[in-house]
């Protein structure tokens, strides 16, 4: 077979699956509300909000998260209609609208609630399937994911746990898909337990409440072993689990020999014991402290 190769100063571009896109948003409200003033009152005649945030979501669609590749689709047909937008806004136009809603203190809160609502009405989809990792606990994963920025002089940007320079989010995950349950950009110096952290998980856990009736079971790892968390996920009346950290003191020998005076010896065949021992760690907190979640 030939093949025939040959060079243009057209720009080539993929749109593959945007129908798909456009089609879980329309399973939700989002369209309707982004062009509500009550949740974003940032308005214009000519392009509007529905418009503004289809373009940008089609672009982080594909991979993507420069404002300069508006001008790459503006005048692309399919992408226009597979994502119903009415009029495609320049690069320059979506990031003033951008900047606009971030100027204002109340649009990120109400953008930040609607985002949260919008993720939460997918997941409630009927053809949406969330798998319990454990009899009938849907697995709630939490944990911090240190981003390489090094080089960047982007605001936020600082030395992370991970020893490079960079931001710290962090991620909550449902399922045992792995179906994005929240997340929230952070600074790369905030470790897995700041002054944020709490908040998250309030939120976290009332959003994915939302998504089934299955009891949660919340999985991190020792970053996030603090008194703070366990009250929350304890009001919040829901399961947790926490990864210890392998530190000098914790020897696999100190546990053998703790299981072997403690635990409960099973024979599981002949020349082999096996112990089964578990403890329980007490979290102690003043009753002055403790706070209303």
């Amino acid at each position: 077979m030939k093949y025939e190769i040959v060079a243009t100063d057209e720009i080539i571009s993929s749109n593959t699956g945007l129908v798909l896109v456009n089609n879980i948003i329309e399973t939700t409200k989002f369209k309707q509300n982004i062009n509500d003033k009550k949740h974003l009152k940032v308005q214009s005649r000519e392009i509007s909000n529905k418009d503004i945030f289809m373009t940008y979501i089609g672009i982080l669609a594909q991979g993507r998260t420069e404002f300069e590749r508006a001008d790459e689709y503006r005048n692309n047909k399919y992408f226009k209609h597979a994502l119903d937008i009415g009029k495609s806004p320049s690069c320059s136009i979506l990031r003033q609208r951008f900047n606009a809603i971030g100027d204002i203190e109340n649009n990120l809160k109400d953008m930040k609630k609607l985002i949260d609502q919008t993720n939460v009405e997918i997941l409630q989809n009927e053809n949406v399937e969330l798998t319990p990792c454990y009899k009938n606990y849907v697995p709630l994963d939490i944990d911090v994911t240190p981003m390489d920025n090094s080089g960047s002089k982007k605001e936020g940007v600082s030395y992370t746990y991970k020893e490079f320079e960079g931001f710290a989010p962090i991620m909550a995950y449902i399922g045992t898909e792995g179906y994005l349950m929240k997340c929230e950009l952070r600074e790369g110096k905030a470790n897995g337990q700041c002054a944020k952290t709490v908040p998250f998980l309030r939120d976290t856990i009332e959003l994915a409440k939302q998504t089934n009736n299955n009891p949660i079971l919340i999985r991190t790892d020792c970053g996030h072993d603090c008194c703070d968390n366990v009250l929350v996920f304890t009001q919040k009346k829901v399961n947790f689990l926490m990864k210890k950290k392998n530190t000098v003191a914790d020897k696999p020998e100190f546990y053998f020999n703790k299981a072997e005076k403690e635990g409960r010896k099973k024979e599981t065949r002949e020349g082999k014991e096996r112990y089964l021992y578990s403890y329980e760690k007490i979290y102690v907190k003043k009753k002055m402290e403790q706070k209303k979640i």
